[in-house]
């Protein structure tokens, strides 16, 4: 197998129906990778809203009614998926990475 150019393999972009934009590139690799940007960071904060960005950033680690953490990060782990999560001045991140093969049984060529 030859060396593979990352230019040659075109990101796919679209809108959905609510407005959310999604970026889609694939690229044959045993670890896969899926990303939440949300276009807003601390700079977005007014004064008395300092450190909100980042305190909504932990909050999306704390579970839902169906599930609690342990269960979602167990489930990622089983898979060798970790999820994590950063907030900048601009952005704030949510992101996610497991081994392809183990969640979708697709060869990769």
């Amino acid at each position: 197998m030859g060396i593979l150019r990352l230019e040659n393999i075109e990101p796919v972009i679209f809108k959905l129906s609510n407005g959310i934009r999604v970026v889609h590139q694939f690229l044959p690799r045993e670890v896969a990778h899926c990303g939440l940007m949300i276009g807003a960071g601390s700079r977005d904060e007014l004064k008395h809203e300092h450190g909100l960005a980042h305190f909504l950033e932990h909050c999306l680690f704390k579970g839902t009614t169906k599930r609690k953490t342990y269960h979602i990060l167990s489930r990622l782990d089983a898979v060798g998926g970790e999820l994590n999560a950063f907030t900048s001045k601009e952005e704030t991140w949510i992101h996610a990475s497991h081994l392809r093969t183990l969640i979708m049984n697709v060869p990769l060529s």
